[in-house]
């Protein structure tokens, strides 16, 4: 039997019955206009017109009235880096003659980025969410809602998530405390804040700093010097666009011209001399960071040392049979509690043995240390103390992005990140 294609012009008509092919869908239908077929997937006789979505609609409905399903949506204000999940616009389909449930689809540049979660079972009402982490920008994609009978239509969409807008903090940045040397006691390392009216070696405090977003800020924590009289490790607060803010360590102690001594520093290391020295100067302080430390001048016999200077006063002098003090540190309260910080070393005496007095605040990060004698001659001295990073942000800013394990804590409305290691804070 020979199969050909009848093309027929005008109406014909038949008696008896009319056979057409029989498709599962439309999708192995011949896609000519006019073409007809029987879509058993759904019991109907359909008819290509080239219409939305797919060209087929079911016979007797390409002269009707076709109502397309709407959609309308409402904007969530978003700012910052949005986790998958998180809704940025909800979504409303409506339809003249209520063909549900609906559905819908995305398309367009940035689909991807999105998905559609339902509401309720007719699929009238959902949200627009993100399919993975979206970071601040402009997404560009089209919604296209459809009802029951495949009609549909589409909208253009813009979703902006705002970047965050920059913030200031305060903070504070401490140097390792200087290594204590027989007979003198290490500086403390240089202090540098924004908070409170005072900074080291009696200037005012510094201005906050700004946080830009996305940023990321390393805060370096140095550590002390070694006992002998080595000097304090720098401390130092850095990122993109900052200045950077570093402390100087502490002077190392040190006992005329014995030892690896360093006696400048963010404040300095206190000087020992024997009988045979003279007089000797403690090491000097660094400007606006910390003070100098102590020396002496020799009293035949007495073998002895100043004490390191501190972050808000000098060491002090050895004097006749006495040993010198260690300068006072600096009560800064950027934690929600009252903390000295950088207190100078004691000073010590070889006969005895009598100590200094270490400066206020020597317990504290930065602080040097004092000598321990034997009251032999024998000289064993100390460490350094490690320096502190602290950083305080409002709360509100605060994105909890952080390495190193720093302590958080919160005072009122703000979020404090106190690092005793290095580590970083992403703004």
């Amino acid at each position: 039997m020979i199969h050909e294609d009848i093309t027929i012009s005008g109406s014909f008509l038949t008696s008896g019955s009319l056979k057409l092919p029989i498709l599962a869908s439309t999708g192995s239908a011949t896609s000519t206009t006019g073409s007809v077929f029987y879509d058993s997937s759904d019991n109907t006789v359909k008819v290509y017109t080239g219409a939305s979505p797919n060209g087929w609609v079911a016979l007797g409905e390409q002269s009707g009235t076709v109502y397309n399903p709407s959609a309308s949506f409402t904007e969530i204000s978003l700012t910052g880096s949005q986790a998958a999940g998180t809704n940025v616009a909800s979504m409303s389909i409506s339809d003249t003659d209520n063909q549900t449930p609906y559905s819908a689809s995305l398309s367009g540049t940035n689909a991807s980025s999105f998905a559609i979660e339902w509401s309720n079972a007719d699929s009238s009402s959902g949200f627009i969410e993100a399919e993975g982490t979206l970071a601040s920008g402009t997404y560009n994609y089209t919604v296209t809602v459809f009802d029951s009978d495949l009609n549909s239509s589409s909208v253009a969409r813009t979703t902006v998530i705002a970047t965050p807008a920059p913030y200031t903090a305060e903070y504070l940045v401490v140097a390792g405390g200087g290594g204590a040397y027989a007979w003198g006691g290490g500086g403390a390392g240089g202090l540098r804040t924004s908070y409170g009216s005072t900074s080291g070696g009696g200037c005012s405090a510094e201005s906050d700093i700004t946080i830009n977003p996305g940023t990321v800020y390393t805060a370096t924590v140095g550590a002390g010097g070694a006992a002998n009289g080595y000097v304090g490790a720098d401390s130092s607060l850095a990122g993109s666009g900052l200045t950077t803010i570093t402390s100087i360590g502490g002077g190392g102690g040190g006992h005329t011209t014995s030892g690896p001594r360093t006696p400048n520093g963010g404040s300095g290391g206190g000087y020992s001399n024997n009988w045979t020295d003279g007089t000797r100067s403690g090491g000097t302080g660094t400007s606006c960071q910390g003070y100098s430390g102590g020396g002496g001048t020799a009293i035949y016999g007495q073998d002895g040392g100043g004490g390191g200077g501190g972050a808000s006063g000098a060491g002090t002098d050895r004097g006749s049979g006495t040993a010198g003090n260690g300068g006072n540190g600096l009560i800064v309260s950027i934690t929600g509690t009252s903390i000295t910080y950088a207190g100078g070393g004691a000073g010590a005496n070889a006969s005895g043995p009598t100590f200094g007095t270490s400066g206020t605040g020597y317990d504290q990060p930065g602080g040097g240390g004092p000598v321990i004698s034997d009251g032999a001659g024998g000289r064993d001295s100390t460490a350094g103390q490690d320096g502190v990073v602290i950083l305080r942000v409002p709360t509100v800013d605060y994105t909890g992005i952080t390495t190193g394990s720093p302590t958080v804590t919160t005072d009122g409305s703000h979020t404090v990140i106190k690092f005793t290691s290095t580590g970083t804070y992403t703004g």
